[in-house]
C-alpha cells in the first residue's frame, strides 16, 4: 500500500523558502501502515489563499486542491529535512539545490533535486519499476553507516565544499560498553556526482561515519542522541555543535570540520562543552536553533526536576568564547519540539516553541540574555460536526513550526499536526505577539486508507 498523495500521514519536518514561496512537508508513516513516507510541495500563496479573509474564527479547510504541487515517495521514518545551496553535480551542466532527508526505515539519506520555478518543485530522476516502494532510484540515497539517522545540517566549508553533518539516535557501544554518539559527514559534492554519474562505485564514497564520546562523559552509558546545529564557519572551519538526546550526564559539544586528503570529518579533540545535566538540571534536549544577530543558541531541554509545573524549558548557549557557556535558562511547556526563531520587524527575537504533550505553541522573546514567555497559542477550537458543536484540536502535537508571509505585510506561521495529520496556520502579523494564535486548519485527519476520521 501507498501512502495517501494530497494530504498529509504524520506530518513532521517543514521548512519555508519564502523567496520562493515553497513550502516542503514530510509524511513519516509513523504507525507502520505503509511502507514508505512521503516528502509533499506546496504553493505558499495558494496555502494562505484557501483561509477566509474573516479571521474572527478558525477556519477548517480538509482539502489542499491546488495548493499541493505533489509528492515523492521516500523512506520511511523521516526525520528533518535541509535546502541545501546549489550544488553542481558530475555533468557540470548547472547548480541544482538539493533538499536532504534523513530516514530511520533503511539507515539512509535521501538527496532529491528542487527547483522552485517547476509546477511541482521536487523531482529524483527517473522512478523505479513497480512494485518499488519509493519514486527516488536507490542512487539516490547513501547509507548513513549507523541506525535512526534523524537530525541533518548542511553547510559550505570555507574551502567552498558542500557538506552534510547527520546525526543518529541510536548510539553505538565499543569494547568498553561505553556508549557513543554516532555522526556521519557527507560530501555533497560527491554524493551529486555518484547521483548524476549513475556509477556510484566508479566514484569515492562520499560518506564518513564517527562515533564520538561527548565531552565530559567518560564511562558513562548514553541512550539515544543526536540534535546538531551549527554556527558560521570561520578560518579555522565550520563549527557544528551536537546535544544529546538522551543520557544521564547531559552534554552539548562543540567540533570543527576538518579535511585531511580531501575527506572531511569532525574534530572531536578540543575539550569544549557544556553539561547541561549538572548545570540546568536536564535530562534531554529537543531540539536547537542558532541565532546569527546575537551568537546564541537557543536549545529545548526537558528536566529531571521542575520548581513548578513545567517540566520542559529554552536554554540560551553562548558558544564564541573557548567553552560553551550556559547563559541562563527559562522553563516552559512539558515536552518541547524544535524551536523556531523569528525576528519581527520590530527588531524583537521570538522563538515559537512547539510542545507535543500541552498541544500548544509556546512563544518566547529571547532579544536578551533573559527569555520572557511571552504568549500560549490556543490549541483548541470548536466547529460544525454531524449537526454539533463539538471542540476540535486545532494543534494536536505539534511537531515543527515554519515562517511565510503573504508579501502584503501578513506574516503567518505553519505547524505540522503530527497526531492529526494536519497543517495548522497560525496569523502573526499582529506586532503583539500575544495575539498570535491559529486562523486555519489545513487538511483532514485521517485513517490508514486515506479516508476522513473525526472533526
Amino acid at each position: 500500500m501507498t501512502p495517501p498523495d494530497g494530504q498529509l500521514y504524520f506530518p513532521h519536518a517543514l521548512l519555508v523558502e519564502p523567496g520562493a514561496n515553497r513550502l516542503l512537508a514530510v509524511s513519516t508513516n509513523f504507525d507502520q501502515r505503509y511502507n514508505a513516507g512521503r516528502i509533499h510541495a506546496f504553493d505558499v500563496p495558494a496555502l494562505i489563499g484557501l483561509i477566509p479573509a474573516d479571521r474572527s474564527q478558525v477556519h477548517f479547510v480538509e482539502d489542499f486542491g491546488a495548493a499541493h504541487l505533489g509528492s515523492l515517495r521516500i523512506d520511511q521514518f523521516a526525520g528533518d529535512i535541509v535546502l541545501t545551496e546549489a550544488i553542481t553535480g558530475f555533468t557540470g551542466t548547472g547548480a541544482v539545490r538539493r533538499v536532504l532527508v534523513p530516514s530511520r526505515g533503511r539507515n539512509y539519506l535521501t538527496m532529491l533535486d528542487y527547483k522552485p520555478g517547476d509546477a511541482m518543485p521536487l523531482s529524483c530522476g527517473t522512478a523505479p519499476e513497480p512494485p518499488a516502494r519509493f519514486d527516488c532510484p536507490e542512487i539516490r540515497s547513501v547509507s548513513t553507516g549507523n541506525q535512526d539517522p534523524f537530525s541533518v545540517t548542511a553547510f559550505t566549508t570555507t574551502a567552498q565544499v558542500p557538506l552534510a553533518v547527520v546525526a543518529h539516535l541510536r548510539s553505538q557501544v565499543d569494547s568498553s560498553s561505553v556508549y557513543r554518539q554516532s555522526i556521519t559527514t557527507v560530501n555533497l559534492k560527491g554524493f551529486a556526482e555518484r547521483v548524476e554519474s549513475g556509477e556510484p562505485d566508479a566514484l569515492p564514497n562520499p560518506v564518513n561515519v564517527q562515533n564520538y564520546l561527548l565531552g565530559g562523559a567518560t564511562g558513562v552509558q548514553f541512550l539515544p542522541a543526536g540534535y546538531l546545529g551549527l554556527t558560521p564557519g570561520d578560518a579555522e572551519g565550520t563549527v557544528v555543535l551536537l546535544g544529546a538526546r538522551r543520557t544521564t550526564n547531559l552534554t552539548m559539544s562543540a567540533f570543527r570540520m576538518r579535511e585531511s586528503d580531501g575527506a572531511y570529518s569532525l574534530d572531536d579533540t578540543a575539550d569544549n562543552f557544556v553539561n547541561l545535566g549538572t548545570t540546568a538540571a536536564a535530562l534531554a534536549t529537543r531540539g536547537m536553533v542558532f541565532d546569527a544577530d546575537r551568537a546564541r543558541f537557543y536549545v529545548s531541554l526537558r528536566f529531571q526536576e521542575t520548581a513548578d509545573s513545567y517540566n520542559s524549558g529554552i536554554a540560551v548557549i553562548d558558544p564564541t568564547g573557548d567553552e560553551l557557556r550556559l547563559v541562563s535558562v527559562i522553563e516552559v511547556g512539558e515536552e518541547l519540539g524544535k524551536p523556531s526563531l523569528r525576528v519581527d520587524a520590530a527588531g524583537n527575537h521570538l522563538l515559537y516553541v512547539p510542545d507535543i504533550r500541552r498541544d500548544t505553541v509556546w512563544i518566547v522573546d529571547v532579544s536578551t540574555d533573559e527569555p520572557t514567555l511571552v504568549h500560549k497559542v490556543n490549541g483548541v477550537g470548536t466547529r460544525s460536526f454531524d449537526g454539533q458543536l463539538v471542540q476540535v484540536p486545532l494543534l494536536a502535537s505539534p511537531t515543527q513550526v515554519a515562517f511565510a508571509s503573504d508579501g502584503q505585510g501578513n506574516a503567518y506561521a505553519f505547524v505540522t499536526n503530527f497526531s492529526h495529520s494536519t497543517l495548522a496556520v497560525l496569523d502573526i502579523t499582529d506586532p503583539d505577539p500575544r495575539h498570535h494564535e491559529v486562523v486555519a486548519r489545513l487538511g483532514r485527519d485521517i485513517n490508514p486508507e486515506g479516508e476522513k476520521e473525526g472533526p
